[in-house]
């Protein structure tokens, strides 16, 4: 705003020494003394002048405005750029944290070797709530016919790819899931799949997140077979998968 206010005095003070001095050469003066002014400056040069100040002004108005659409443009630009720099340096982020996170997955090591060894067991001798053991810890696992679902509850305390797989072809020997395109059936190696990319979002979701109570427990059904953790992500929290909340 100051640099407007000033590039509008500065046309304003140059259109009336220019008017000043045509004053001066129309009354054939080669100096101005001060008590000559009013003489040059009659009424109707003194309107005229006024006139051209006003129009002076005007323009430098224009000016001034097309000066400061230019720098919001600019500065518009500038952010964009800004944001675009920013979102890099947090994809990155992103891609070192998740590789960390499966190195940590990788590293754990495996507690079972068959099925035998999770002792999964009917809770309701009707074939829907089920409870298994993992590492000396129970776990409920609850079937919905009508989701084509397997649940499983607290699935984030189990991280081992190996064990995952044992864990979900035991389910689904009780209990099949249809895939996808909903003739063919999940396999244990895509359900520890998703069960995995669920673990992810569990990780990366800060503490205070809503979503995160959630994200502690793994739905295994046709809707999410293959997808990615960024995928999960989206589909639980309905919003777009956004750096910025996990940086």
């Amino acid at each position: 705003m100051r640099r407007k206010h000033n590039r509008h005095n500065r046309a304003v003070a140059l259109v009336v020494a220019v008017a000043l001095t045509g004053a001066c050469i129309v009354a054939g003066c080669s100096a101005v003394k001060s008590e000559n002014i009013k003489s040059f400056t009659s009424k109707d040069t003194a309107q005229k002048i006024e006139k051209i100040k006003d129009k002076a002004g005007r323009a430098a108005d224009k000016a001034g405005r097309a000066a400061d659409k230019a720098e919001g443009l600019f500065d518009r630009i500038k952010g964009a750029v800004d944001r675009l720099v920013e979102k890099a340096g947090g994809k990155e982020e992103i891609t070192k944290r998740v590789k960390n996170i499966l190195g940590r997955f990788a590293s754990d090591r495996s507690r079972i070797n068959s099925a035998e060894d999770i002792e999964l067991k009917s809770l309701d001798n009707q074939g829907y709530a089920y409870r298994f053991t993992y590492a000396g810890e129970k776990f409920r696992a609850v079937y919905s016919s009508y989701w084509d679902t397997w649940t499983i509850y607290d699935s984030y305390k189990i991280i081992n790819d190996h064990d995952m797989r044992i864990i979900c072809q035991a389910l689904i020997d009780v209990h099949p899931v249809h895939g996808s395109d909903l003739k063919s059936y999940r396999t244990a190696d895509d359900m520890a799949y998703e069960w995995q990319q669920h673990n992810i979002v569990y990780e990366l979701l800060p503490d205070n997140n809503r979503w995160k109570s959630s994200a502690k427990n793994v739905d295994l059904d046709p809707y999410d077979q293959g997808k990615s953790y960024k995928e999960i992500y989206e589909d639980r929290t309905g919003k777009e998968f956004n750096i910025k909340n996990f940086v």
